[in-house]
């Protein structure tokens, strides 16, 4: 249903629907106290850094991702419109 793997990634083995949000509608998850080891700030930052020197390809593969969840939502939103 989504795209082929990155080249870099084919081998690896995942479940055909591991990208769809919300499948398996998780339990809350129970308070933790913080570690102290690196704030919220400090990960988005590394994540965002770290999506600046990603290759072309994996890129290409989240964006087809993004794309389709995308459209997906906007079939939703548009039947539930439809539908009051």
């Amino acid at each position: 249903e989504g795209p082929p793997l990155p080249s870099r990634f084919q081998d690896l083995k995942l479940p055909i629907d591991w990208w769809k949000p919300g499948k398996g509608r998780r339990r809350k998850r129970l308070h933790r106290k913080s570690h102290g080891l690196i704030s919220f700030h400090e990960l988005s930052r590394m994540i965002g850094d770290s999506w600046k020197e990603v290759d072309v390809e994996t890129r290409a593969f989240c964006d087809c991702l993004s794309a389709i969840s995308m459209k997906k939502y906007r079939e939703l939103k548009a039947s539930i419109a439809d539908a009051t």
